[in-house]
């Protein structure tokens, strides 16, 4: 079954506001990268499913009706619906499926390891994942946009839309503004808390508890623009493969522009690459390659990437074929907009006893955002961050209905809850870690985003003065 032709747009956020009069609309945004150069952008769910600490809501046919959390991942693979054609498995990026975001929080949300109520958390779901029966899909490099379902009705809709949307871009060009109202990001965490952190995790690494922690912090400031001019914005400032903007109410939405890939399953095979090591960017052309090289020679970033290689591929190696993993490539150094990130890959195939949700299940969450061993890791975490992280550390993800999937590891990513905005930034805690350096590895990480959404972050002069 052919697709239908539809008109190509450069940037994925012109079909975003396309299929927006349509309801609810989700946009996974390639932005023309290497390793992620499609678009699939979509509207009007046919089912979704939110999770909050204390229930579980299923929406379908217009009819809620609510579940034991503990079922979470038993609905998901419900609404799945999986196709029986070997044909559609092997020759589509995406027919209909799954798509939506599972915060970090979702195994304590489970597991119930965290109090209802506690800590300081937006009051978006823990999990947000919507089922959608058609989708328009863009490959960069063919310039090629389709609809991925053969129903002329929908298509000629569709194109309306399009006609629209082109009379009012004719009629008003929007511009997005360069001059953004100044504002402080607050960090959740005081510079002294962070130092006592750091030096507490040091002490359970000393004390043989674990490895490495993924420590992070929280950032928050108001801001009452769009959801999508935020998404905008950011992306703009942020080249990045794996960029998201998942809308969950009218005021409330997960905007995400993520370097890094969780797992991906095409044709039974699973691919992860872990992030793990960090240096800045700078626009002197001598500093910049001198920061690439001494993140390619930094034995301690190294270390650190190599313990979440072996702890992810513990975690695939739950439900791949034994004998199946490895490690295809290792220490590659990738280059974005504001740093050089240290980048491993790991494949295996998949067991055929296994789908793709024991995948998900598997992986989360992701061992680059949580440290090694670790259970251990996510105990130590729960008991020095100050905020939840929400749908941050999580995974923005598709599912199609052939079985096929791919989902970010949910760094650099916002959190919008009304008119306040909030971003994480952290890091890898190892033995030899500098409290400083880290804090300041914590804050590159994001600074991008904040300079390209206005102000600048709290202490920020202290540090440097320090």
């Amino acid at each position: 079954m052919s697709n239908l032709e539809l008109p190509y747009f450069d940037d994925a956020t012109d079909w975003f506001e396309i299929l927006s009069p349509l309801g609810k609309p989700m946009l996974l945004d390639g932005a023309n990268h290497s390793r992620a150069n499609n678009d699939i952008i979509t509207a009007g769910p046919s089912a979704t499913l939110a999770l909050w600490p204390e229930r579980l809501e299923l929406t379908q046919d217009d009819q809620l009706s609510c579940h034991s959390p503990a079922q979470f991942f038993e609905l998901l693979r419900k609404l799945h619906q999986p196709e029986s054609s070997q044909q559609d498995r092997e020759a589509r990026l995406f027919t209909r499926g799954l798509i939506g975001y599972i915060g970090y929080d979702v195994n304590q949300v489970l597991d119930a390891i965290c109090p209802i109520g506690d800590k300081h958390n937006p009051t978006i779901p823990t999990a947000f994942v919507s089922r959608y029966d058609w989708a328009v899909v863009q490959c960069h490099g063919s310039h090629r946009a389709w609809l991925t379902v053969q129903d002329h009705k929908l298509h000629q809709q569709i194109m309306n839309l399009v006609q629209q949307y082109r009379e009012r871009c004719d009629s008003a060009v929007e511009v997005l503004s360069d001059n953004v109202q100044p504002r402080t990001w607050t960090a959740s965490t005081s510079l002294a808390e962070y130092q006592k952190a750091i030096a507490a995790i040091h002490g359970y690494i000393n004390a043989g508890d674990c490895y490495q922690v993924n420590y992070t912090q929280r950032f928050s400031a108001t801001y009452s623009e769009s959801a999508l001019a935020i998404y905008k914005r950011v992306k703009r400032s942020v080249q990045s493969p794996f960029n998201a903007l998942i809308p969950v109410s009218d005021d409330q939405a997960v905007i995400s522009v993520s370097p890094e890939r969780l797992v991906q399953l095409k044709n039974s095979e699973i691919t992860t690459q872990p992030i793990k090591g960090t240096m800045p960017r700078f626009d002197d052309p001598a500093a910049d390659q001198a920061a690439k090289e001494t993140l390619v020679n930094s034995e301690k970033d190294r270390a650190e990437n190599l313990m979440i290689v072996d702890l992810l591929r513990n975690d695939i190696g739950r439900v791949a074929k034994p004998s199946s993993v490895k490690v295809s490539k290792l220490f590659d150094v990738e280059p974005y907009a504001n740093v050089f990130h240290l980048v491993s890959t790991i494949k295996a195939q998949l067991d055929e006893q296994y789908d793709a949700v024991d995948l998900l299940e598997a992986t989360l969450p992701g061992g680059s955002i949580t440290g090694a061993p670790k259970i251990r890791a996510m105990e130590i975490i729960e008991e020095l961050e100050s905020t939840r992280r929400s749908a941050y550390c999580g995974t923005i993800f598709y599912l199609s209905s052939h079985g096929n999937l791919d989902s970010n590891v949910a760094i650099r990513t916002l959190v919008k809850d009304q008119d306040a905005l909030h971003i994480w930034g952290g890091g890898g805690i190892v033995a030899d870690s500098n409290a400083n350096a880290e804090q300041a590895e914590s804050r590159n990480k994001i600074r991008a985003f904040v300079s390209a959404l206005g102000g600048e972050l709290e202490h920020d002069q202290e540090l440097e003065n320090g």
